[in-house]
């Protein structure tokens, strides 16, 4: 019987150190644990969540660093077409201003060439009506004929 004491005491001390066990770990231990799961589990929804935004800000820039991308592709392309225009332009301008000045030149050039002539003709028909009036009053000396053969070729040289 001593033996069924021992065992029962035994046991029964079993369980008061298994109930208090069982409070203690229910009491300190449980909260504690459901506690820190709680946090990372906050912890991990909260970086899941940070995670996500950044996943989205970082397409949202790729997207714009691709559109910014594009839009300078056709900046580029617009500043080389203005380029070409611009150069086309100037060496439309500068065409036009060597045939203005060619013309101006030859314009200038003729101009000089006919003032040359004229005055050549003030200086030389004085000389070569006088020398046709001595010629003629040779040939037709003292005769009606001769004056007015004379007088008809004057009129025809000073018109």
């Amino acid at each position: 019987m001593i033996n069924l004491m021992d065992l029962f005491f035994t046991l029964l001390n079993f369980c008061v150190v298994a109930v208090a066990l069982v409070y203690l770990v229910k009491t300190y231990l449980i909260p504690q644990v459901k506690e820190k799961m709680l946090k990372e589990h906050t912890d991990f929804v909260e970086l899941h969540t940070e995670h996500h935004q950044l996943a989205q800000e970082q397409k949202t820039l790729e997207d714009e660093i691709v559109s910014q991308e594009d839009r300078a592709k056709i900046l580029f392309k617009k500043i080389n077409q203005w380029r070409n225009v611009v150069d086309v332009a100037v060496q439309t301008e500068l065409a036009a201003s060597k045939q203005m000045r060619k013309e101006y030149e030859e314009r200038y050039a003729e101009s000089a060439r006919i003032y040359a002539l004229h005055t050549r003709y003030h200086e030389v028909a004085p000389l070569v009506i006088q020398k046709l009036k001595q010629d003629f009053q040779k040939q037709f000396a003292d005769s009606q004929e001769g004056h007015a053969y004379l007088a008809r070729v004057l009129k025809k040289l000073s018109v």
